[in-house]
């Protein structure tokens, strides 16, 4: 006798083939869908060789050029301290998607691993890890990444390692309820049978089957981190001036703003509103299209 679920064959007699990772593909996102890739494909293309791009280093200061407008070298214009505003946008890039990448991959791993370990035991272990998600999730991101400066010294890496903490509880519980569904399904039970280790299964089979949904909300979460991290940086206790970040040049634009020459504030948050959107609209088409394919 054969026992399928889904797209996975398990013989009884047999052995389970190991389950292949699929991720969403953007086919269905709609056109938004699709200029949000884009846009987000090519801030990770900035965020890698900005620095190799920019025209000027990014810190060489000239104020003899404070608030200067565009020019034929500087398109972009100077800053308050007289330094190239593109350079500056090239080289912040990376700052801003690495500490976001940082949350995303701790929280994603961190999540994903409580929410298998609690829809595999269940019972005790389940009500621990969801209470104590609970406990964690009632305090705002930006608060604990503002106790992580308040602890560690302000710093990227306090903040990305606080915000991935707050964002850890929300990956287990929306994971938590995709890895129980999965959990229940016949072949779990067919490879248990046959041998195959808790650790086994789960790595194999239960998390591929699950990756569509962790892709989707990674791509939501992203977005999130961005904007903290650049609130972060905006009150000082993320990346530290003169480093390049589109945080930190949102606040050193407010200087600018207030004398009328608010081009490096506009600059620097046009870019963050678009890269954060972009992650945010296709988070939600990628999520909306695997409760479709799921329906």
């Amino acid at each position: 006798m054969t026992i399928t679920s889904g797209q996975l064959p398990v013989s009884g007699t047999g052995i389970a083939p190991v389950r292949r990772w699929k991720l969403p593909r953007l086919r269905g996102v709609g056109w938004i869908g699709y200029v949000s890739a884009a846009i987000i494909v090519l801030a990770i293309l900035i965020a890698v060789f900005g620095p190799l791009l920019a025209p000027f280093p990014p810190n060489q200061s000239d104020l003899s050029r404070a608030f200067v407008g565009s020019t034929g070298s500087h398109p972009l214009g100077f800053d308050s301290q007289g330094r190239d505003l593109l350079s500056r946008l090239l080289v912040g890039a990376r700052s801003s998607m690495l500490g976001a990448f940082i949350v995303i991959v701790i929280s994603i791993a961190g999540g994903t691993a409580l929410a298998v370990i609690a829809a595999w035991r269940r019972g005790w272990t389940d009500s621990v890890i969801s209470s104590g998600s609970d406990l964690v999730f009632a305090f705002p991101g930006l608060l604990l990444a503002v106790l992580g400066a308040a602890v560690f010294g302000p710093s990227q890496w306090s903040a990305a390692l606080a915000l991935a903490v707050a964002y850890t509880p929300y990956v287990a519980r929306i994971v938590r309820g995709a890895a129980l569904r999965e959990r229940s399904l016949p072949y779990i039970e067919a490879l248990e049978v046959q041998g195959s280790s808790a650790w086994s299964i789960a790595i194999r089979h239960l998390i591929p089957n699950i990756a569509p949904l962790l892709v989707a909300q990674a791509t939501i979460l992203f977005g999130w981190a961005a904007l903290d991290l650049a609130a972060v940086s905006f009150l000082g206790l993320g990346v530290q001036p003169p480093q390049a970040d589109w945080g930190v040049m949102v606040s050193e634009g407010e200087t600018g703003v207030l004398q009328g020459f608010p081009a490096e504030s506009m600059i620097a948050g046009t870019a963050l509103v678009l890269v954060i959107v972009s992650f945010n609209i296709l988070g939600e088409r990628l999520n909306d299209k695997q409760g479709k394919d799921h329906s």
